[in-house]
């Protein structure tokens, strides 16, 4: 099984990462994590999909659509990003919110026998929404990937698999 996870649960938690306090957006986080751990623990549950069948799951870490520069700016069309990433204030490094993310994400991962988290973060992160069209690897709504993102994702997801 594989997939990828994340990047539309960290938009909607942007509010609280604006405005609320630390334990408000831990919150948010933790919300997020419950629902991965939830998932992963169905998912790899013993014999989940038949007697003596074996699961293996590919899963990614979250990507950063500004590539830890917060500048949410879509190059292409030249527009501020629509929705909650429009409010994050430009230029305002991202990382250290998102690692809080992928932090919690990987400990939960490690959890589960069977479960591989891979690196999306840094592959995106020279592809930008705020890069040319040429190298960006997003959508015009700025969260989810473009055909190059796509593309770049599989390829992730092909490591992956090989590597197993």
């Amino acid at each position: 099984m594989i997939g990828t996870i994340g990047g539309n649960d960290v938009q909607a938690g942007l509010v609280a990462v604006l405005t609320g306090t630390p334990a408000q957006v831990q919150a948010k986080v933790d919300g997020f994590i419950a629902g991965f751990g939830r998932a992963m623990a169905e998912v790899t549950k013993p014999d989940r999909f038949g007697a003596g069948v074996k699961t293996t799951v590919l899963m990614t870490d979250v990507y950063d659509p500004s590539g830890g520069t917060g500048h949410f700016y879509y190059e292409p069309s030249k527009a501020t990003c629509p929705g909650a990433l429009g409010f994050w204030p430009d230029k305002q490094e991202t990382a250290t919110q998102l690692a809080q993310w992928n932090g919690a994400l990987a400990t939960e991962a490690a959890k589960y026998p069977g479960l591989r988290l891979l690196e999306l973060r840094a592959p995106f992160a020279a592809h930008a929404v705020s890069t040319p069209a040429a190298t960006n690897w997003f959508y015009r709504d700025c969260i989810h990937p473009s055909s190059l993102g796509h593309d770049a994702i599989r390829g992730v997801m092909w490591a992956g698999m090989v590597g197993l």
